[in-house]
């Protein structure tokens, strides 16, 4: 399959340019080239990334991957609790949580992520909740900054 699209993607720029005529190539040849390149790296990458590339190898187990040990003293340290963040840093950690929630793994990352999202803004709402009204209403977005609607800044 990836062999048919990528060479779809070479050939496709062959095409293009016996439609349009040889007096374009100077034109269009360098932008069909790179898209041929593009979809070339795009399909090659995540294959090399994975190291599947033309090896036929066993194949991974399927289901969750055993525990690892934790050495000691390498957990990770809780969260800082909202309630004892000030209105700035709240309203920078909920910024910051939306490249983590984009960032996520896996569901149970997602989840956590979720959760804390959920933590700052029932925060924001519990200190200003007519600020928090006002952002909602304003059109809030998921990575937007709820800081200039709140009047309690501490």
């Amino acid at each position: 399959m990836v062999g048919r699209v990528v060479l779809a993607g070479l050939l496709g720029p062959a095409c293009v340019l016996t439609t349009i005529g040889a007096p374009a190539l100077p034109r269009v040849g360098w932008l069909l080239l790179g898209g041929s390149a593009g979809l070339l790296v795009a399909f090659l990458v995540p294959l090399l990334a994975r190291g599947d590339a033309g090896t036929a190898g066993p194949e991974p187990p399927v289901g969750p991957a055993p525990a690892a040990a934790e050495p000691p003293g390498s957990s990770v340290p809780p969260p800082v609790p909202v309630a004892g963040m000030a209105t700035e840093e709240l309203c920078l950690a909920w910024r910051r949580s939306y490249f983590l929630l984009l960032l996520a793994a896996d569901l149970q990352a997602r989840r956590l992520v979720v959760e804390r999202r959920q933590d700052f803004l029932d925060e924001i709402e519990r200190r200003d909740r007519s600020g928090f009204l006002r952002w909602l209403a304003d059109g809030a977005r998921a990575g937007g900054d709820p800081a200039p609607y709140l009047t309690t800044r501490t």
